[in-house]
């Protein structure tokens, strides 16, 4: 099998062949399940994401038929062969190695960070590189969302964009600065309030030669943020500021100094395209706005 959640839902069986998910409840079953892919989903937890706390009475046995439904969709000939297993009062999707684009992009990412960490930072490179090619679009696209299931849309975006800035990180410290303004431009025209990619851009502007440049993107970084929110940039990107100003008699750091963070602001993120392809997908903004699926 083949699943697909990190754009299009899409199922493929093993001969190739497209597996059709028409109805709006077995495409939401299916997704609650594959985000906890090999793990047991409680029924009360999967009547909670198909419903969002509005459950009819018959819950309980609509579910039963989903996944009744969801069973034969996946094996055809044989229903009882299908991954989905019943265990205690839920039910576990079974998915192998290599199956899942989103248990392959977490894998790869784990390879990446460990690499980065171990101080192997062209293979770290690589391998994160690999993930955010994994991205197609906006995940979950085609699957009506409930509150819960907008959440969990939320989370994966979140985790991409992390995963992309820990990538510049490691184009920054591969001294491919050019070629990471791109996208590092992309991804502060998407979340302009997002602190780490800014110093990373002013870093890769100062490191390619355009020191002006750079203090351009700092100066733009703060107006947003004081006009905005009434604050000024964090520390890190300060000290990094201090730096650049002071020209050649304080080194750069190799990379944006101070932890990942999150926009102060929480914004939609990502979705592909550009000549980075995945890479530079992470830094775009959803278009998609969420809404719970009525439909079964």
């Amino acid at each position: 099998m083949e699943y697909r959640l990190l754009g299009s839902v899409r199922v493929r069986d093993a001969d190739g062949r497209e597996v059709p998910l028409v109805r709006p409840k077995h495409r939401q079953l299916l997704v609650t399940l594959l985000v906890s892919a090999n793990r047991v989903v409680p029924a009360d937890h999967l009547v909670e994401h198909l419903w969002d706390g509005t459950a009819p009475r018959s819950a309980r046995g609509n579910l039963k038929t989903y996944v009744s439904a969801l069973r034969r969709l996946l094996s055809p000939e044989d229903p009882a062969a299908a991954p989905i297993e019943t265990v205690g009062d839920g039910y576990r999707l079974v998915v192998r190695p290599g199956e899942l684009d989103l248990l392959t992009f977490r894998d790869l990412v784990r390879q990446g960070r460990g690499a980065l960490k171990a101080g192997d930072v062209r293979q770290g490179e690589a391998r994160l590189r690999r993930a955010l090619l994994l991205w197609r679009d906006d995940p979950l696209q085609g699957v009506p969302l409930t509150l819960l299931m907008n959440e969990i849309a939320a989370g994966l975006r979140e985790e991409r964009l992390g995963v992309f800035e820990d990538w510049a990180d490691a184009r920054l410290d591969l001294g491919l600065h050019a070629e990471a303004i791109g996208p590092l431009r992309q991804c502060v025209r998407d979340h302009p309030l997002r602190e780490r990619p800014w110093g990373q851009l002013m870093l890769a502007l100062v490191r390619d030669g355009r020191r002006a440049d750079a203090l351009a993107a700092f100066h733009e970084l703060r107006t947003r943020l004081v006009e905005e929110l009434g604050v000024e940039p964090g520390q890190p990107v300060q000290r990094l500021h201090q730096r650049i100003l002071a020209g050649g008699r304080r080194p750069l750091p190799r990379r944006c100094p101070g932890r990942p963070g999150r926009d102060p602001r929480r914004r939609g993120t990502g979705t592909p395209g550009g000549a980075l392809g995945g890479a530079e997908a992470a830094s775009r903004p959803a278009r998609r706005t969420s809404s719970a699926g009525s439909g079964s």
